[in-house]
């Protein structure tokens, strides 16, 4: 459907752009429109992302408006009304930045800053009586005898310019509120603040950028006890968040950059640590990972964290329920932990007991005497089904928990736990290199996703009669680093399946065959639920007294 204002319309070009797509400088001067007060802005670079797919021209041709999913006739008319939109003295190939004021507020202010190529152009598109009888909008009422301009909206929504900067705002701005952006000294300006000036000079295809003070605020207004639990968990100030993604051939790339401050890096000192020790990754007994994961973790310093504010009462509570302590589980346990699976069984058929996969777990054991403990705390409460042998704690017919020097070894297969015992040390590869360097990592490999191709559940289903073996994905990395310097960062590495392409570009397809997919699903939905309606002579006559009884 068209939308029905200017600024629904010109946001909704952007954000369709995003699975669309020689830098623009790293501060255009439309930046500069973006105020010291937003709590979240999106840049986006448009001219990166056509350079990687498709010409904005393709994108919202016809013909493959019609792909993403819409009918003949609404593909036409959207595509009509888009091109005029293409032609209408916006910069369309420079970057946006859509920002959002009084976020901690039930109603935040939304803005849109870009940039002109042809201002004459621009005012021409908006007085085209055409253009707003197609969309069933009233056209503006524009002011353009100052050096700024102002077109106002039916609904109050404004945008004003100046030579080639422009803003879009919402929730009826007067044009005293829009000329002031434009008289905005640096200081009185986000590009001021040196977080999101370090994110712009990055080359992100798009970027989000979030002060976690304010956000985190956010529906907390009028909340007393929301209020008091975030400022019982963490101090928010001058800490900020930036989400960068970048598409290349066949791999999309997530990076997270935080900033934070000095309680924040006092707490992620007591709490976490660099990386899991070697010993954690070793004796694994076999030499793919399906899937994996890390969490370096201070199991002691988490504890005291808890003591201090106050909470570590109530979870000792829960605790009590199992008959542990907190304190008892902080001197048993270092707090690192590595998880890797070999096998996942899609098709498991859990009634008949079969184990959809096949893991191991390790953890770091601190005090080995407070360690037997736990063991024999836990076995009492389990009725004695574990049994110790040696070192070691044995489930009937399964595997059981493997201790090593200081690392204890949970699986449920069995010959993984002789495995263990024996020492035999198979697992080799990213995923081991990468979780003995970053504070926690999470891993889904390729032999994941094979399962999932080749099992019964997935050929059954839309997505995979649509896709078949053709599964788009091939693994995704996760990594964190440890807070150095009130700075850390998260990567997430999605690789795709086909190489020879922007990763956007098959998003793009994924996209469209949404549409077909959803068409299968309808089908088979109707297929299984459309029963028969039973005829009327079918019907069981109901006696008439019964009927008496009944209504009464």
């Amino acid at each position: 459907m068209i939308q029905r204002n200017l600024f629904r319309t010109a946001l909704l070009f952007w954000a369709v752009a995003l699975i669309a797509s020689c830098k623009k400088s790293s501060t255009p001067e439309h930046s500069k429109l973006v105020p010291k007060d937003a709590g979240i802005v999106f840049k986006v670079d448009m001219k990166s992302l056509t350079s990687k797919t498709i010409s904005l021209q393709e994108l919202v041709s016809e013909e493959n408006l019609k792909n993403m999913g819409q009918d003949s006739e609404e593909a036409k008319k959207n595509s009509k009304t888009a091109k005029k939109f293409l032609d209408s003295g916006i910069d369309l190939l420079n970057s946006a930045y859509v920002f959002l004021v009084d976020v901690e507020k039930d109603k935040p202010t939304a803005g849109l800053a870009f940039a002109l190529d042809n201002e004459e152009k621009f005012l021409k598109f908006l007085k085209d009586d055409a253009f707003w009888k197609e969309t069933g909008e009233k056209k503006p009422e524009i002011n353009d005898k100052d050096k700024i301009k102002i077109a106002t909206f039916s609904n109050g929504n404004k945008v004003a310019w100046q030579g080639k900067i422009a803003l879009l705002r919402s929730e009826k701005p007067s044009d005293e509120d829009m000329k002031k952006y434009f008289s905005m000294k640096e200081n009185e300006s986000l590009i001021s603040n040196a977080s999101f000036k370090e994110a712009l000079g990055k080359n992100y295809d798009i970027l989000m950028w979030i002060d976690a003070d304010k956000t985190s605020k956010a529906g907390t207004q009028g909340n007393m006890q929301a209020a008091l639990a975030l400022n019982m968990a963490a101090d928010t100030k001058d800490t900020y968040m930036v989400l960068g993604f970048n598409f290349e051939k066949g791999k999309i790339t997530t990076a997270i950059d935080y900033s934070g401050n000095d309680y924040m890096q006092k707490m992620n000192d007591q709490i976490a640590r660099k990386n899991i020790s070697d010993d954690l990754v070793k004796n694994i007994p076999f030499t793919e990972a399906s899937t994996g994961f890390s969490i370096a973790l201070n199991l002691e310093g988490i504890w005291k964290f808890l003591q201090e504010k106050g909470v570590a009462g109530e979870v000792d509570e829960n605790l009590k329920e199992a008959g542990l302590s907190g304190e008892l589980l902080s001197k048993a346990l270092t707090g690192e932990i590595f998880g890797v699976t070999e096998k996942v069984n899609f098709d498991a058929n859990l009634f008949a007991q079969e184990i959809p996969v096949d893991f191991v777990i390790s953890l770091g054991i601190k005090d080995k005497s407070a360690f037997e403990e736990v063991m024999n705390i836990l076995n009492k409460r389990a009725q004695g089904v574990i049994r110790k042998s040696g070192d070691n704690y044995e489930l009937q017919g399964f595997g059981g928990i493997a201790v090593k020097k200081n690392i204890a070894y949970i699986t449920l297969n069995k010959s993984f736990f002789e495995g263990i015992n024996k020492g035999e040390s198979k697992l080799k590869g990213e995923l081991v290199e990468k979780a003995t360097s970053f504070a926690s990592v999470i891993y889904i490999g390729k032999p994941f996703f094979n399962a999932l191709v080749n099992s019964k559940q997935y050929k059954e289903s839309a997505f995979g009669e649509v896709y078949g073996s053709n599964f788009p994905f091939e693994s995704v990395f996760f990594t964190s680093d440890k807070v150095k310097n009130k700075k850390n960062q998260t990567l997430i590495t999605v690789n795709m399946t086909d190489k020879s392409r922007n990763a956007l570009m098959v998003l793009i397809d994924m996209a469209k065959k949404a549409e077909e997919i959803r068409k299968k699903e309808m089908e088979r939905y109707e297929k299984e639920f459309d029963m028969p309606k039973p005829e009327s002579s079918d019907m069981p006559k109901i006696d008439e007294s019964e009927k008496v009884l009944e209504d009464k």
